[in-house]
């Protein structure tokens, strides 16, 4: 939402042409209201409070309302809390959406994409990265499980960028009010540090890789963040991260569908045939024993699901001929197999 200002802004106190020339943030200049310090503590607090109760395994109630109930009070808890501490002011945060701000949705998006893929190719380049799990467990979910997903993020979604707003908003008071910066540096400021801690509360997500949730997802917010700094609007921040968050969702969840058609029509096995040549015994004393005869363990794989062994040994040949018989390797534990 646009305010009006108690003093009118020179252009270049504005972050460059990345903001719209009119209007401000709320709270940092006392409009619509001041808050102190201890009211800015408590609002952190409760975007603790609210990460908290998204991440720990906390026993919710089953079905699909247990499974929605954190992601509505990741946002709920501080946007309750900021009504809390500024009455009749918690929707400053937010505005209208008409087709300009839909437009940004979609563009911001749209630029988070391409530059979130072309740093992780530079990134994988250097290190290794850990995927989002979410992807490989969409995969494997059915419809109605797929849908649940899907309306979880919403919730979910603007509860991330409630946590990053917030924090957001008390740094870029505090470098303002506390230490006399510069409303343009300070939001560069604010920028930057809210990004950087949206960046670590992804620690968990990608298995603690501190360089990945920095560099990659740290940039990614500060493109997201975007949205939140040109129009003071927090529905275009949230509209572009549900944007961007189901585009990669769905890509990879057609692209986990091809993948799953072609194995099925072409099995990466069929029409391959395969032959013991040694089975190594857990019994370190037994060692590895290599049938004399790998032909008569052979198999030949017709499809997915279907196996036909070539030549196998006959019983009569077994009983007849020691070398026929199956090894007894009741602890065998790896076989070591001979393509065609």
């Amino acid at each position: 939402m646009n305010l009006p200002d108690p003093f009118a802004l020179a252009p270049g106190q504005r972050l460059w042409r990345l903001e719209d020339p009119v209007g401000d943030f709320p709270f940092y200049n006392g409009v619509p209201k001041a808050l102190s310090g201890g009211q800015w503590l408590w609002l952190m607090a409760a975007v603790a409070a609210g990460y908290l109760v998204l991440v720990l395994p906390i026993p919710w109630p089953g079905g699909p309302f247990g499974a929605l109930l954190p992601a509505l009070l990741f946002p709920v808890i501080p946007l309750a809390a900021l009504a809390h501490v500024a009455p009749g002011h918690w929707k400053v945060i937010f505005g209208v959406v008409r087709g300009r701000e839909l437009r940004l949705m979609l563009g911001i998006a749209l630029l988070n994409i391409v530059v979130s893929m072309s740093l992780g190719a530079l990134v994988r380049v250097l290190m290794d990265v850990t995927p989002n799990a979410a992807t490989a467990q969409l995969g494997g979910m059915d419809t109605t499980g797929r849908f649940a997903f899907f309306a979880k993020t919403l919730p979910q979604l603007l509860g991330e960028e409630v946590v990053t707003v917030l924090p957001f908003l008390a740094v870029l008071t505090m470098l303002s009010n506390r230490f006399g910066t510069g409303r343009k540096r300070a939001t560069a400021g604010a920028w930057l540090l809210s990004s950087l801690l949206f960046g670590l509360i992804h620690l968990p997500t990608y298995d603690w890789n501190l360089i990945q949730c920095i560099v990659i997802i740290g940039t990614a917010r500060m493109v997201l963040t975007l949205g939140w700094i040109l129009t003071k609007n927090l529905w275009v921040s949230t509209g572009a991260h549900i944007i961007n968050d189901w585009l990669l969702f769905g890509v990879g969840l057609l692209g986990a569908g091809l993948v799953g058609a072609a194995d099925t029509h072409a099995p990466a096995l069929a029409g391959t045939r395969w032959q013991i040549v040694s089975i190594q015994s857990m019994d370190d004393a037994q060692g590895t024993v290599r049938p004399p005869e790998p032909a008569r363990y052979t198999s030949t794989h017709e499809t997915l699901h279907t196996i036909v062994i070539v030549s196998p040994p006959s019983a009569t040949a077994a009983a007849a001929d020691p070398a026929h018989r199956s090894p007894a390797w009741p602890a065998a534990r790896h076989a070591s197999a001979a393509g065609p």
